[in-house]
């Protein structure tokens, strides 16, 4: 359904079994729906209008989630998304990433091109292996030490 004027996803209930979502581009606003996808691994949001991801938290099985591009700022509802993998937030207004610290299965983080200054939070993600800082606020990246399975840092 990617780069479609969709805005309306409400019939997607009816997919009970869906595992990969792709809404990208579209013009959705309201995820709500989502939440009966209890099935769904790979979640697509990117270059939505998307806001409130509080509907997320029903999504206990997503592995991946592309925020990238959206109006997403307060991430706190991806503490639920403890499967998560891969993680997009990419030219977002997220700042605060301190909810990452209970994603321990995430190996993958985008955060280029966020508000984030305070990578302190990483340091709970034992597992990340590739992490993309480019055009942040970040300064100081003394808690990356930490990372011992980091494998790819991109700051550039």
């Amino acid at each position: 359904m990617s780069r479609t004027q969709v805005q309306d996803i409400t019939a997607l209930t009816a997919l009970s079994e869906l595992r990969t979502l792709s809404l990208s581009r579209t013009q959705v606003q309201d995820i709500t729906a989502l939440t009966a996808l209890s099935e769904l691994r790979t979640l697509d949001l990117s270059g939505t209008q998307v806001q409130d991801i509080t509907a997320l938290t029903a999504l206990s099985e997503l592995q991946r989630l592309d925020l990238s591009r959206t109006q997403v700022q307060d991430i706190t509802a991806l503490t639920a998304l403890s499967e998560l993998r891969t993680l997009y937030l990419s030219g977002t207004q997220v700042q605060d990433i301190t909810a990452l610290t209970a994603l321990s299965e995430l190996r993958t983080l985008y955060l280029s091109g966020t508000q984030v200054q305070d990578i302190t939070a990483l340091t709970a993600l034992s597992e990340l292996r590739t992490l993309y800082l480019s055009e942040t606020q970040v300064q100081d990246i003394t808690a990356l030490k930490k990372l011992t399975n980091l494998r790819i840092f991109i700051e550039a």
